[in-house]
């Protein structure tokens, strides 16, 4: 098990001894048990937050109406919350209100998942009213509870099970999966934005095939990412052998499941212009026949390529198709350290060269320029000033 570091052990001790209960609770206690060092450290109190900020020389309201203080210190910080129960969700996302309360179970209670719902203390050892520790031995995803009212609660929690199946290898439990089902039709309620978020995070991680099983479930009906036919028994292992970058993630999993309609479903999920593009640029290009020779390589470098651009759809390519594309890696990096040139940036001459040789500015100018880039492409060893220019008054002949 993950140690707290020193100075949440000290948060934890100095509210004790103003009198308070304090716990670590939620992700931080899983990621401790998992033995992973937590990004952020969270505490649960019976002390209330002007009590906090009494205790505390620095502290920042930063959810105030949610109990919630963040204590800081030279070494860290942690947020503190009052130990709270909360009421309805009328929109399906946020409580209606809270009320705070003096009893660790009751606000372990209102947590989404068992694996959540746990507090630690260096003093009194653990709380887990739910089973946490086991379903994290048993590597499951269940649902405090009733699943169904957890997700009535915070559709947002149908995803999250998903994603923290994705993160941490493990399988969501029957009844929460089948609750998760029967809720589906609540995820069109959340912002797109967050649903986005919660999908880059499964793209991020070592199992991004688990969004194969959102859309199987009916999850993503509402904003057009539909299964139409059973995905063939390779789909997951080619979308895990992508290449760990978003828009090469997405692009696959649009791919293998030959969704149509792509460009809408990005902009209904609010991507941002670069990553967007960018995967309507790997879907584009993987309909095109693959280069092989060092000519074609350079002519789709020419097509407004980068190398990085062109290695990541190589690699993308290879994982979708299970073939080894090394020998075109090879070949591209052959061209880039020979400095071969591919756009007409890289030519010998530019246009002004060619209005000194006579050449009228205007659509000519472009037309010679991208001519010889041609000649070049097929013959690095032409890309010469005094060559380019004598085969450009030849074109003018």
């Amino acid at each position: 098990m993950f140690e707290p570091p020193a100075f949440a052990i000290s948060i934890i001790e100095k509210i004790e001894s103003a009198g308070y209960e304090a716990y670590f609770v939620g992700g931080c206690v899983r990621d401790m048990l998992l033995s992973r060092n937590p990004s952020d450290w969270d505490i649960a109190s019976s002390a209330l937050p002007q009590d906090i900020i009494s205790i505390f020389p620095k502290t920042v309201p930063t959810g105030i109406k949610y109990g919630t203080v963040t204590v800081i210190t030279d070494e860290g910080k942690a947020e503190v919350t009052t130990f709270r129960s909360e009421s309805s969700y009328s929109d399906h996302r946020r409580p209606d209100g809270v009320s705070f309360c003096s009893n660790i179970e009751n606000d372990l209670s209102r947590r989404d998942f068992t694996v959540n719902a746990m507090a630690y203390s260096p003093r009194r050892g653990f709380i887990d009213p739910f089973g946490g520790r086991l379903d994290i031995k048993n590597k499951k995803i269940r649902a405090v509870g009733n699943p169904s009212e957890r997700f009535e609660e915070d559709a947002l929690r149908i995803l999250r099970a998903f994603r923290f199946a994705a993160q941490l290898g493990f399988e969501i439990d029957c009844g929460t999966l089948k609750a998760a089902k029967e809720k589906a039709f609540l995820t069109a309620k959340i912002s797109t934005e967050r649903i986005r978020n919660e999908l880059n995070r499964i793209f991020e991680s070592n199992n991004p095939q688990i969004a194969f099983e959102i859309v199987a479930n009916g999850i993503l009906d509402f904003c057009g990412i539909k299964s139409k036919e059973n995905l063939q028994d390779t789909a997951n292992d080619c979308l895990r052998s992508t290449p760990l970058s978003l828009p090469s993630r997405w692009a696959a999993f649009f791919y293998l499941l030959k969704t149509r309609n792509v460009k809408a479903i990005l902009e209904k999920l609010h991507f941002d212009n670069h990553t967007k593009n960018k995967v309507l640029k790997l879907l584009s290009e993987l309909k095109l026949k693959l280069p092989m020779t060092p000519v074609d390589i350079k002519k789709r470098l020419a097509n407004d390529f980068s190398p990085e651009f062109f290695t990541e759809y190589l690699n993308l390519y290879s994982a979708l198709n299970n073939i080894d594309l090394s020998s075109q890696l090879s070949i591209l990096n052959e061209i880039i350290e020979r400095g071969e040139p591919f756009t007409q940036k890289m030519l010998a001459i530019n246009g002004n060269d060619l209005i000194e040789n006579g050449v009228a500015s205007g659509p000519d100018c472009g037309r010679i320029l991208r001519s010889l880039l041609d000649i070049v492409i097929s013959n690095p060893s032409l890309n010469d000033k005094k060559t380019l220019l004598t085969l450009a008054k030849r074109t003018l002949s």
